[in-house]
């Protein structure tokens, strides 16, 4: 990609600004009107509390919505100059119609209506009592999950229940959602963490603590161009006057022990909304890998890396929403985390030869790490009309710290098991640190020509990674410049977006985006004095396309342009030693990849969704292994020519019986990577399967169960071939106080299956693995609630900015 100069974005800039600017201008000519009216019982001629009034435009479709006060009285502002309809709605009494309001945009319009009961019998009348929402609920373009309605949340985090949910799988430590890319928020904002960081903070989020997680297979191009798919995790925050709160203790049992604590308030008083928690877990957890490298005919290494990581997880937020005036809200949010953890690692590696002497080595690691990450946000949003006019602008810092201590001692043996050479002593202080600012702010401003979206947002970060390499000489630690190293970088990410919305005889809606990204970047090897500087500007495209034939059946075409940009620390060069055969390095000269990706969906009932995907990659990102000195393995990443998935996936939602509902979701595609390079010819390509299945049950008396199966086939990702994956996991749940408290028992992995063998054949190195990261767990939680239980008039209000972005720095 050529980089373009700085001057080159400038008129392209000021042709987005001035067509916003343009259309706002020709939209607010027209002059609006007020509407207002009380809504009246027709016999006994008193006011009707909390009616719903609704104003549709000609083409019938809704416009905007007001509830009546307790006078019975609505009030709906700025009605641009139309004709219109409005329609009052009341349980149990007749709809009333007004047709055909002319609004000229000159003089106020009052209506009085009187609303009769509607004819019916008290036989005729069916009372249904929905206990519970559904754990799984596709709607609007995304799919929610509520995690309070499930017991497999028992003493379980983030992590875990993203992996439960439909099309959402790990791969090589990334998760992907239907074979894309995801960019993960939480409570809409950025992470801002490599996908290995990112699984540490989300691994000490307890589930406990989230009220629901939606994911937005198509975003617009009003959200962040990174990724082909959003993920936003949404904290838990009460919707009741007064203070409340919940309290959850946990336990649980793998090969170690584990327990959590978390303690969540609410309060809601007038115009001020605080709300707060903090959680702490502890855990212990085994990670097993093993791998072969063929060297040649005769030569092979054979490793096993033992790892077991204790954590002590510290996660908290608190935040305040104030209402300036019924239409516009003050937010300030603070959240982070602070992470202790130990490892202690056992390496075992054989050279084998079939005519030299076998030589082993074991490589003994202790480390210490601490991680930090407080974040802060203060928004501002404000409905301006009641015709759906917003604004939200908001402002961002972020701070993400690393402490890493390892003290490596590594000992030589031959084959008859004695020491060949001196024992091998290195120790490292590995601190790096992020800082991140940023500054957004979306419009919303529907018209009679449809509905425009429009936003700004600039994001500044900087890395600093200073590793610090000391090796053992005659009792003394001296520092070892071969991996003594500074590596400082800046990246600065300017983007608008414009998306424009219409709907056309209430069946076809057509919605049109652009999103336009310049960046820039600065490495700095300071070790070495070497600075390099990157420019590239980027178009990001988006098309959806509506067509609901009826209410119940609906065809949707999309396509959406993404960029996956390359981690922070992938443009890191240094090399880091893990024992003789092992090493890890950044790539300096990585180029991010660009996705183009076409879908096509059917939705019936909300409940049965079938859909194809098609995406093209060009210069996919992937990691990588090369081989280095003395038959060592260097990982690290690299840009593949391009990549082509195809895709063809399915959702199912329905009743077995009046007590048990499943969900069956997955697909089979065929994936396909181009592995060559100027020196070497090679592609990796299989077609692969995902089959889910979500059941639950509900018993009555407050007793629900779960049981789930998943299992992936065989997959393609870059140079990795990885083999089939399958695991169960059930749990039960009993609501306890009259549902004010509960209790939860989970079983994750029962039959402890869940492993990845993984092989790979890149540039005449030839690696088997098979990995294994402890899965089998028991828990058991009980969560008790308190205080108010009197729900407010409004919901605390969540953060607004939604085009934000994951990106990586370690």
């Amino acid at each position: 990609m050529e980089p373009i100069k700085d001057n080159d974005l400038k008129p392209k800039l000021m042709l987005a600004t001035c067509f916003m600017f343009i259309t706002n201008l020709l939209t607010a000519q027209t002059k609006n009107s007020n509407l207002s009216g009380t809504v009246v019982d027709s016999l006994s001629g008193k006011p009707l509390p909390n009616a719903t009034v609704t104003l549709k435009n000609r083409d019938e479709l809704t416009v905007t919505k007001a509830i009546t006060n307790t006078k019975g009285i609505f009030s709906i502002n700025q009605v641009a100059a139309g004709k219109y309809t409005l329609v009052i709605d009341y349980i149990g009494y007749k709809s009333f119609v007004k047709p055909q309001i002319a609004v000229d945009g000159s003089n106020p319009y009052t209506f009085d209506a009187s609303l009769s009961l509607q004819d019916m019998l008290l036989s005729d009348v069916k009372v249904t009592v929905r206990v519970s929402k559904p754990f799984i609920v596709f709607s609007g373009g995304k799919i929610t999950l509520n995690l309070a309605q499930s017991p497999l949340t028992a003493g379980s985090d983030a992590y875990s229940v993203l992996l439960r949910a439909p099309g959402v799988v790990e791969l090589n430590g990334s998760l992907i959602f239907r074979n894309k890319s995801v960019n993960v928020l939480i409570d809409g904002k950025p992470t801002h963490l490599s996908d290995d960081e990112l699984r540490n903070m989300l691994s000490s989020l307890p589930a406990n603590g989230i009220d629901r997680i939606e994911i937005l297979p198509n975003p617009s191009a009003k959200y962040d161009a990174s990724a082909g798919s959003v993920i936003n995790i949404i904290l838990a925050k009460s919707k009741r006057d007064g203070l409340n709160g919940n309290f959850t203790t946990g336990t649980g049992m793998g090969k170690y022990f584990r327990y959590s604590e978390d303690l969540s308030l609410n309060y809601h008083s007038g115009a001020v909304s605080l709300y707060g928690s903090y959680d702490y877990m502890h855990n212990k957890q085994y990670y097993d890998n093993k791998s072969e490298q063929i060297v040649d005919a005769q030569t092979s290494v054979f490793q096993r890396n033992y790892e077991v990581r204790t954590r002590s997880n510290n996660s908290y937020q608190l935040g305040v929403d104030y209402d300036i005036s019924k239409k516009s809200t003050l937010g300030a949010h603070f959240r982070g985390y602070t992470n202790y953890g130990k490892r202690s690692v056992q390496n075992n590696s054989a050279l084998l030869h079939s005519t030299d002497s076998d030589t082993t080595s074991l490589a003994n690691t202790n480390g210490k790490v601490k991680f930090t990450n407080p974040a802060f946000n203060l928004s501002f949003d404000s409905k301006i009309d009641s015709l759906g006019q917003t604004l939200s602008i908001n402002a961002d810092y972020l701070r993400f710290n690393k402490s890493w201590n390892d003290n490596i001692v590594t000992d030589y043996f031959a084959a008859g098991g004695q020491e060949y050479m001196p024992a091998y002593s290195l120790r490292n202080n590995l601190p790096s640190g992020v800082k991140n600012y940023s500054f957004s702010v979306d419009y919303t401003l529907p018209s009679k020509i449809g509905k425009f979206e429009y936003g700004v947002r600039s994001q500044f970060t900087n890395t600093d990674n200073d590793a610090q390499w000391q090796t053992l000489v005659d009792n003394e630690w001296i520092n070892d410049s071969t991996k003594t190293n500074r590596f400082k970088y800046k990246e600065n990410i300017y983007a608008g977006y414009i998306n424009y919305t219409k709907t056309f005889n209430l069946k076809y809606t057509v919605t049109l985006g652009l999103r336009a990204e310049e960046t820039e970047t600065t490495g700095n090897l300071v070790t070495t004095d070497q600075v390099d500087k990157r420019n590239y500007f980027n178009l990001f495209p988006n098309v959806n396309l509506e067509y609901a034939q009826n209410i119940n059946s609906v065809f949707n075409l999309n396509y959406r342009r993404s960029i996956d940009r390359f981690g922070l620390s992938v443009v890191n060069p240094f090399l880091i030693y893990q024992n003789q055969y092992a090493y890890s390095q950044g790539n300096p000269n990585i180029r991010p990849q660009i996705n183009n990706n076409y879908e096509f969906t059917y939705t019936f009932k909300k409940a049965f969704i079938i859909g194809t995907s098609y995406t093209h990659t060009v210069s996919a990102v992937v990691p990588v292994y090369l081989k280095g000195d003395n038959d060592a393995v260097i990982s690290t990443f690299d840009n593949l020519k391009y990549a082509d998935l195809f895709y063809v996936y399915y959702d199912l939602t329905f009743p077995i019986t009046k007590w048990w509902t499943t969900d069956m979701s997955g697909g089979t595609g065929f994936l396909k990577y181009n592995t060559s390079s100027s020196a070497y010819s090679g592609k990796n390509a299989t077609w692969s399967y995902l089959l889910q299945t979500e059941n639950t049950f509900h018993f009555g008396k407050g007793w629900n169960a779960e049981f789930n199966v998943l299992d992936r086939g065989p997959y393609a990702s870059g140079i990795y071939k990885l083999e089939t994956i399958f695991t169960t996991s059930t749990g039960i749940s009993k609501s306890l106080a009259n549902n004010n408290a509960s209790i939860k028992l989970s079983f994750l992995d029962i039959f402890n299956t869940e492993k990845q063998k993984i092989h790979i054949d890149y540039k005449n190195l030839v690696l088997n693995q098979d990995n294994k990261t402890e899965t089998q767990f028991v828990n058991l939680t009980f969560t008790y609630k308190f205080g108010n239980k009197n729900l407010k008039s409004k919901p605390i209000n969540q953060p607004k900015t939604a085009d934000t972005e994951r990106r990586l720095n370690n």
